[in-house]
Parts: C-alpha cells; structure tokens; sequence
C-alpha cells in the first residue's frame, strides 16, 4: 500500500505490520542463522520507515506516541547489531535516536534503556568513569526500574568498575544483579526491558578477573557474530567508519 498522503491513524494496520516485523527481527537476534549485517539492514529499513511516518505523515497523539515507541525499538535494534558489526560510533548514534525517541514519547522507563545501552557503548570505547556517570544518571531518572533492565544496568556498573578496578564495588555491583534476577518474574516488563530480552541465570557473567584485565560479561543473547560472545574480551576504541 502507498504511504503517501495517508494518515497513520486512519491506517491502524500499518503500524500492526511495522511491529509485527520488529518482534520477528528482535526474535531473529536469539540463535539465527541470519547474519548481523542483513538484520541490521532489515532493521534499519523498519527504522527509516518509521521515521519518515513521523516527519511526513498525519498521526494523533496516541499514534504518534506508538510510533516513537517502535522508533525506539528499532534505534536499539539498529544500535545493538552495529555493535556486533564492530561499528561503534554508529552504535553510538543510534543510541542517541532511541534516547531522543523515547523522550519525545515521554516514556522515561525507555529512556533508561537506551541510556544503559549508551552506557555500554561508552565501556567499549575504553571510558567507564562516563559509563559510571550515565549508570548514576539512569538511576536517577527511573529509581524503580524493571528488573530485567536493573539486572542489566547492575552488570553494566559491575564491568565499568572491574575496569577501575575497584572490584569489591564490582562483586557488589554483581551481588545486586544476582538478586534483582530471583526476583525478576515479578517485576518482568517486556516492553521496557529493551535491552534485557532473556536475561537468566546464564547471562550472567562470572566475577571479574584482577585489575587490568578485560571483562566484557554478558550482552543479550545475539549470537549472529563473534562480536556478540558473552565471554569475549572488550576491544579497544575502533576508529570512526
């Protein structure tokens, strides 16, 4: 069906589609055979798409709010495969999007997602003192996060401080993940958990090696690249594309 000239909220099957092909490509990040390269492509399509149907099309409140949300999704998307794709600084960028489309749609609860994934991003480029920085902030604006996501946002300042080395931080840091986890079932929002999809007891990483040492730990299970390991070493800042 064209696009042009149509109203979003006067074509409500045209959003059930466009998510209903962003849960499939979430999906394909769990044991697939797809490439990151074509997911990313895929995901990158789903994200123009929205974007232009926000820019150029006619939506009511609650429309454009939904629209956001899946701009959202699909920026982390977008963000998480380039990181697998060893493309930081585009990572980076995305992140960003979802941060400012998550804004925009006044979820706050979004907004510490995409933040903890820029917080990660931030680690991988060799800064934990920043990434320490967006994880006190995170928890600034979402006190009581979901658990799936404060699972994440614990292991993410348990890395960032094993690099500083202060690893008694670090092993408390994982003592609170450990324990947010057994309570997680209670507390699961799927639709926020952006970047906590099957956060388990295998996701965990084991404690941090001595000061000086590379420990990347978990990330979501996306195993579509050797960039995706949740046991391989965090590189060094990669140069801009």
């Amino acid at each position: 069906m064209p696009l042009r000239g149509i109203s979003v909220s006067a074509a409500p099957g045209i959003l059930a589609g466009i998510e209903a092909r962003i849960e499939a490509l979430e999906l394909q990040e769990i044991a697939t055979p797809v490439t990151p390269m074509a997911l990313y492509v895929a995901a990158r399509a789903e994200h123009c798409l929205l974007t232009g149907l926000l820019t150029g099309h006619g939506y009511d409140a609650k429309t454009g709010a939904r629209l956001l949300l899946l701009a959202t999704r699909t920026a982390a998307l977008c963000e998480w495969l380039s990181g697998c794709l060893g493309e930081e600084a585009r990572a980076e960028r995305y992140a960003l999007a979802g941060i400012r489309a998550a804004t925009a749609a006044g979820s706050r609860r979004h907004v510490a997602s995409c933040m903890t994934a820029l917080a990660f991003r931030h680690l991988v480029a060799g800064d934990p003192k920043d990434m320490l920085s967006l994880v006190h902030a995170i928890q600034a604006i979402v006190p009581r996060l979901p658990a799936g996501l404060a699972v994440t946002l614990h292991t993410r300042e348990a890395q960032a401080l094993a690099r500083l080395g202060d690893l008694t931080a670090s092993t408390r840091a994982l003592d609170r993940a450990t324990s947010t986890l057994a309570a997680k079932a209670a507390d699961a929002d799927p639709a926020a958990d952006l970047l906590s999809v099957n956060v388990d007891e295998e996701w965990r990483p084991c404690p941090p090696g001595p000061p000086g040492s590379t420990w990347a730990g978990p990330r979501r299970h996306c195993r579509t690249s050797p960039h995706c390991s949740t046991t391989a070493p965090l590189r060094g800042a990669p140069g801009l594309p």
